[in-house]
């Protein structure tokens, strides 16, 4: 819903979603920047509902409370995605600010009955708590983990990086729940790359884009810049395979 210091316009927003179920989408993800600050956010959920969407929040938990999670699902939100990259201060700072904040909106999910995904962006630096992290969520009633890649941020501060022993641990930490994580597809090829053999778990998804700020389509992928009028521009460039995730 933003990039960089512009927010999506009502409008915009809609004419996006409108050509996205037209094109056979099943769910819009709102992430940003941080979608719960965006002051049209319940407006924007109900909309979505009425395409016929599913619609799920991504957010790093600010402004978490019981109360305006239930006013959000009453709004047709279908889940919640809380991003938290480590359950030791140690190595959610590594990449966030928000660890308490994460930890407060997976129990406010909860309480408001809303699906609950966990996003783990994971590193060198962190990977040796993803299973404690896997574990931990699941028994606060979280129904899976997401496992990112690592991307540099946005202003260059923080650019992870990951190995092939990173890799390796990854596959450990799935092997040991299979129903729990899901897999970037990046993961998935490097470890076929490297062994020969499949991730045994979920994928996050196949085909995903951005909708960008201006109401534009991009691939999703931060490798690819660019930005196309319509969802069928996308596609007929065939970035939709380059860009999937």
């Amino acid at each position: 819903m933003k990039r960089g210091n512009e927010n999506i316009s009502k409008d915009a927003f809609k004419r996006a979603v409108d050509e996205a179920a037209r094109n056979g989408a099943q769910a819009v993800q709102l992430t940003g920047g941080e979608p719960v600050l965006h002051e049209d956010l319940a407006e924007l959920i109900d909309y979505t509902r009425g395409c016929g969407l599913l619609s799920v929040v991504a957010t790093s938990g600010y402004n978490a409370s019981y109360e305006y999670y239930r006013r959000l699902k009453q709004a047709g939100l279908s889940a919640i995605c809380v991003s938290l990259n480590g359950i030791t201060r140690e190595a959610s700072l590594l990449s966030r600010e928000a660890l308490d904040k994460s930890l407060y909106a997976i129990k406010c999910a909860i309480q408001a009955e809303l699906i609950c995904f966990v996003n783990t962006v994971v590193s060198d630096e962190n990977v040796d708590e993803l299973n404690l992290l896997g574990r931990y969520v699941r028994d606060k009633g979280a129904i899976g983990v997401n496992i990112l890649r690592p991307v540099c941020s946005y202003d260059e501060k923080y650019a992870p990086s990951i190995s092939q022993d990173t890799i390796i641990k990854i596959e450990m930490a799935v092997k040991s729940m299979p129903d729990f994580y899901r897999v970037e597809n990046c993961y998935k090829e490097y470890w076929r790359y490297i062994s020969g053999n499949e991730f045994a778990c979920k994928d996050i998804g196949e085909k995903t884009y951005f909708i960008n700020a201006d109401g534009t389509f991009s691939p999703c992928s931060k490798l690819l810049k660019h930005k196309y009028p319509t969802l069928n521009d996308m596609i007929n460039a065939h970035e939709w395979k380059m860009g999937c995730r």
